[in-house]
């Protein structure tokens, strides 16, 4: 399940059309209480919320706001009722669009709904720069088998440190068995246990997920 952050980062305010999400009363019986239950009723919220949404961006078009709070919210019915498609194109008409977080999300959706090669493209489309984020994009087009797009991030990314290699290795074990052991051997040998050619792609999500100090 992708799930949608609709507050976005947070920026210096503006005038924006932020409308929440409203709470359903739900009385509950024993069956209702059901997994297949509550999978319905969570359908059913999005599709009678998805109309709201629709006609509210509509309303915002003349005035000067930023509607991209009801494009994740729209976004996110989207993907509750199935329709990952539909959910990628409302996140992609949204102003925060070309985020690389936003972006990411995106191609996750549209890789669900069976456009791989378009995901792909579009997280090659993300422009990398010499930062933090460099290796975020680099595991995250690891993630759709773009090594190629992975290898051009990791180039980029300008970290020397021992943690940066590390974190680099883990991301070479992926695709070049080889890559991965030069990298290894340029460690201390108290950090060689974290990296590990069997690691996971939930293992490499959490050792990037902290990101890398700035020097």
């Amino acid at each position: 399940c992708v799930e949608i952050d609709h507050r976005g980062p947070r920026e210096p305010s503006r005038h924006r059309a932020g409308v929440g999400r409203p709470t359903f009363d739900f009385h509950a019986g024993e069956d209702d209480a059901s997994p297949e239950a509550l999978a319905k009723k969570r359908v059913a919220d999005a599709e009678a919320l998805i109309p709201a949404i629709e006609q509210a961006l509509e309303s915002v078009k003349t005035k000067n706001v930023d509607d991209y709070k009801l494009r994740f919210i729209l976004a996110q019915a989207h993907h509750d009722c199935g329709r990952d498609e539909e959910a990628a194109q409302a996140l992609s008409e949204s102003s925060l669009a070309d985020k690389p977080g936003v972006v990411a999300t995106r191609a996750e959706l549209l890789n669900k709904a069976g456009k791989k090669n378009e995901a792909v493209q579009l997280l090659r489309s993300v422009q990398v720069q010499p930062d933090d984020n460099a290796l975020r994009i680099a595991a995250q087009r690891l993630k759709f088998d773009d090594i190629e797009g992975c290898k051009e991030a990791i180039a980029i990314y300008p970290g020397n440190e021992p943690e940066d290699i590390a974190k680099k290795a883990v991301l070479a074990a992926f695709y070049d068995a080889d890559e991965a052991e030069e990298l290894v051997n340029q460690l201390p040998q108290d950090l060689v246990p974290q990296v590990d050619e069997e690691m996971t792609q939930e293992d490499v999500d959490k050792l990037l997920e902290a990101g890398v100090p700035k020097a």
